[in-house]
């Protein structure tokens, strides 16, 4: 699939980076856009693992888990009404 860029500014840092580079267009484009991809993967894994890293704080700020006798006596009064 060809590409058609229509964004001089974008064709102009497609240039300036293959010139610097020594790399070809395509070469260029596809070392930005794997460089790109590389970061939105370690972006991804970081939140990952902070989001892991807060559910196990989570996790051990529970109590143990309630019994059933426990939850009706939070719902319900001594004669069996709803509270």
């Amino acid at each position: 699939m060809a590409l058609n860029i229509k964004n001089q500014e974008t064709e102009d840092m497609i240039n300036k980076l293959a010139k610097e580079t020594g790399q070809t267009l395509t070469g260029a484009v596809k070392s930005a856009v794997k460089d790109a991809l590389n970061r939105v993967d370690k972006n991804r894994k970081n939140q990952t693992d902070e989001v892991l890293k807060l559910c196990k704080q989570f996790q051990h700020s529970l109590k143990a888990p309630l019994l059933s006798t426990e939850v009706d006596s939070l719902l319900y009064d001594e004669s069996g009404a709803p509270k």
